[in-house]
């Protein structure tokens, strides 16, 4: 199975390693991991967004039912 991190950072960029480089600037960003990934992400993105101002972001974690890949239509893992 595989989760959805989203966070919503308004003020700074993040840098995160989970387990490759991810830039993130302001805005909206989404990361489908598995499962066993989520806490790691979660802590890595906490601790680089956090300033303790206003506009550090938020982070939603979500389940993803399924994935379909437009030009293939395969499913599942093998979309991801």
């Amino acid at each position: 199975m595989y989760l959805a991190v989203t966070m919503d950072t308004l003020s700074h960029s993040v840098s995160v390693t989970v387990p490759a480089m991810i830039a993130i600037t302001s805005g909206k960003h989404a990361l489908i991991i598995e499962d066993e990934m989520v806490e790691k992400a979660v802590e890595a993105i906490r601790t680089s967004a956090h300033t303790g101002r206003i506009g550090d972001g938020k982070i939603f974690v979500s389940k993803i039912d399924d994935a379909i890949r437009i030009r293939t239509g395969e499913r599942g893992d093998a979309a991801v």
